[in-house]
């Protein structure tokens, strides 16, 4: 793809420039390392999701590419489990596939967090010098877009993170397109788009995609508003093409994820749970005073709310906007920035503000919550404007220009702000106010960035360096200690810790109950799943919709677990396990079905050795042949492992097979190598009707959902690659 800035380059490189990117590429690589010091030493990154969610996630697919078992369906986690509709895995995407398949589960781990980084920096670097003439300016902007609140408190949230550092990428994509105008040279963009946009959907993250979508449109908008008509629906129709081969490309994820949708949990989730996580207008003071509250944030979700870009650019923002220097077509930039960050702000701030209604009724993107990630927008614009006023400062400071004539108003307004932040809310908001010494750090960075700016203003050449290093310093203290540092385990220590949450013996693969018998909403992670146990609960993003109501023993008991916990407990204290009587076995036969519509009352009023619920309407009906028989016959398991069960089975009559496997359509069942009908069996789990005598019964996860989307990726593959080799093609013979 051919690399065109829309303004002309400078004949001579400037040793000023290439200082101050050197400075800043020193400090980005000074953060880089400092998040990747524990991958270096052999330690786990375990805070918050990273180890009670996306880790034993991982730890399982790896497991199941290393043994050449299928990793869509996950038995561990809620009594079976949809992984790949999950999407948080990310499992057919080609670098998980090849970080996981041939790299220890440390090593794999830490790269997928890490790696996003430097890819999302190197992009923001080439977006930002197609605007902007200095490569240092550029430097300075992808540091700050990089490294700020979002980047580093979304530490925790990997897929986020990968979904995001491709944004750039599709912009400088996109801008490519709309200025290429030879038809034979857009081939490289629209592969580029359909690619990056494949890509992000195969990370398993729609509501990022989302948002990047809106920053593409909105790119467009500005690039094709003073392009004639004929370009326009180039353009336009050429990325058209583009996304939608890039939304075929990530068409097993989509399907996939839509499938496991439709059932779970958040299909019937209330307006009021899916408004959760907007951004209180109150949050914009953290600009100005970023340690302010106990929390950091209005709100308790500090590394969702997190809106902090650092001392120097917010001061360098506010100089630049009552600064009368500059190119025109920079300023220009700025304030199209500007204008991008309030709209931005707007679709973050959710519930508080009109555009609410609108966004919250669209298919699709309606049931996304946490407005508030708009966000990653708001601070990507900000980026772009605080690296064009880098930029009209260097050249300020080189040129001897008298910093009197331009205005320094910006720079006492925003040290007047956050002396009047940390002011007003000590007398308004006193309960939830930092100690003292974390509130007067606001007005400090402040008053340290703008003294270091006069300092450049005025040619000092040590004021650049000193800007760059605060900058990456201020970023670094704010986001690392929060989500990256938080905790960390090697692998001995994580070990250890695992054996304390184990009940009185325990054997791998045997269920539990974790969370509390009490509040089933509260919610427990599923680092336990790395120590070999299996949950009949779990925490998931699309949690499974259940039939039964599993603080209750005669559930607990169909779901064949064997220890309970009756009440909250962290998964690193002492659990105080409960022994549960006379669970359920894997697989087993019941001659007599009671249809039920309310399976969560029917379960306490059944033999469950003996009879099974039923779903009303079922055509299968089965009375006991014998009431006096006790031989229900012998059901052996051959195979267990996942999305794959195999037993061989005897009977003297024609039974039922209930298997404590939970539920899912996506099952497909064979007798002897022929197909049957799989049932719900006791409200959440398998059931298949096994005629008389000896045989073998094959039970295997295939969803439809996730079959036809492998043939809408090949299409897509298939079809991006068709329209590459043409416009190959059309650019040879010319």
């Amino acid at each position: 793809m051919p690399f065109r800035s829309p303004l002309p380059l400078p004949q001579k490189k400037n040793a000023g420039d290439r200082r101050a990117a050197a400075w800043v590429v020193l400090a980005a690589t000074l953060l880089f390392a400092a998040m990747a010091a524990p991958f270096f030493v052999g330690r786990y990154y375990l805070t918050d999701d990273l180890g009670e969610f996306h880790l034993p996630l991982r730890a399982f697919y790896e497991q199941c590419l290393v043994q050449g078992d299928a990793f869509d369906w996950m038995p561990s986690l809620f009594c079976g489990f949809d992984l790949t509709g999950e999407g948080q895995a990310g499992t057919y995407h080609p670098l998980h596939w090849l970080l996981y398949r041939w790299l220890p589960l440390q090593a794999a781990f830490s790269l997928e967090l890490l790696i996003s980084y430097p890819v999302m920096m190197f992009g923001s670097y080439l977006l930002f010098r197609c605007h902007i003439i200095r490569r240092s300016a550029a430097w300075f902007g992808a540091l700050i877009f990089t490294f700020s609140s979002f980047g580093l408190l979304h530490f925790i949230h990997p897929n986020a993170m990968a979904v995001v550092s491709h944004l750039p990428w599709l912009l400088l994509a996109a801008g490519s397109l709309v200025r290429t105008s030879q038809s034979r040279r857009i081939a490289g963009p629209v592969a580029a788009i359909g690619l990056l946009t494949g890509s992000q959907l195969l990370l398993g993250y729609p509501q990022y995609v989302w948002l990047s979508l809106l920053a593409e449109c909105a790119y467009l908008t500005v690039l094709l508003r003073r392009r004639d008509n004929a370009v326009r629906a180039s353009s336009l129709l050429h990325w058209l093409f583009a996304k939608a081969c890039g939304v075929m490309i990530g068409g097993v994820q989509i399907l996939s994820t839509w499938d496991a949708l439709q059932q779970s949990t958040r299909q019937t989730a209330s307006p009021g749970f899916l408004a959760n996580g907007s951004l209180h207008p109150l949050n914009l003071v953290q600009l100005v005073a970023p340690y302010l509250f106990t929390t950091r944030v209005v709100g308790q979700n500090t590394h969702e709310l997190g809106l902090y870009i650092g001392g120097v650019p917010i001061v360098l923002i506010a100089w630049m906007m009552f600064a009368k220097a500059g190119v025109p077509k920079l300023r220009r930039w700025f304030w199209t920035s500007l204008a991008l960050a309030a709209v931005a702000l707007l679709l973050a701030t959710g519930e508080f503000t009109p555009l609410y209604r609108l966004t919250s009724r669209l298919p699709l993107v309606g049931s996304f919550r946490f407005s508030c990630r708009a966000i990653v927008l708001l601070e990507l614009a900000l980026a772009a404007a605080a690296a064009i006023a880098f930029s009209v400062l260097l050249r300020c400071g080189e040129k001897n220009i008298d910093p009197n004539r331009y205005s320094k108003r910006g720079l006492g307004l925003a040290f007047v702000g956050s002396i009047g932040v940390a002011e007003l809310a000590c007398l308004a908001w006193r309960d939830f106010v930092a100690p003292w010494p974390l509130v007067i750090a606001g007005p400090i960075i402040i008053v340290l960035a703008a003294l270091a700016i006069c300092a450049a203003l005025r040619g000092y050449r040590w004021a650049i360096p000193a800007l760059v290093l605060f900058t990456a310093a201020d970023l670094g203290t704010y986001g690392l200690a929060q989500a990256v540092y938080r905790e960390t385990a090697s692998q001995a220590v994580l070990a250890d810790s695992l054996s304390m949450l184990l009940p009185p013996g325990q054997a791998a693969g045997q269920r539990v109950m974790l969370e509390s018998a009490g509040n089933q909403s509260l919610r427990q992670g599923n680092r336990m799943l790395l120590a070999g146990v299996s949950r009949v609960d779990g925490y998931a993003g699309l949690e499974p919709a259940r039939q039964l109501n599993y603080c209750d023993a005669a559930a607990l008991r169909a779901a064949g677990s064997r220890y309970s916990t009756g009440f909250d407990a962290s998964p690193f204290e002492d659990i105080g396990w409960i022994s549960l009587a006379d669970p359920l076995p894997r697989a087993y036969f019941v001659r007599q079905t009671l249809a039920s519509s309310n399976p969560a009352r029917d379960i306490n009023q059944i033999d469950l050795t003996s009879t099974a619920l039923i779903e009303s309407g079922s055509p299968i009906a089965m009375r006991p042949a014998n009431s006096g028989t006790r031989d229900l016959g012998q059901v052996q398991v051959l195979a267990d492992r996942p999305g794959r069960i195999e037993f061989a089975t005897e009977s003297s009559a024609e039974q039922l097979l209930v298997v404590t496997e939970s539920y899912h359509r996506g099952w497909r069942a064979q007798v002897d190598g022929r197909n049957i009908p799989v049932l719900r069996a006791n409200g959440d789990f398998l059931g298949c009707v096994v005629p008389v005598g000896k045989h073998r019964v094959n039970l295997e996860f295939s969803s439809p959902a996730l079959q036809n989307g492998k043939m809408l990726t090949a299409c897509g593959l298939c079809l991006l690659g068709i329209s590459c080799i043409a416009g190959y093609c059309r650019r040879k013979a010319a």
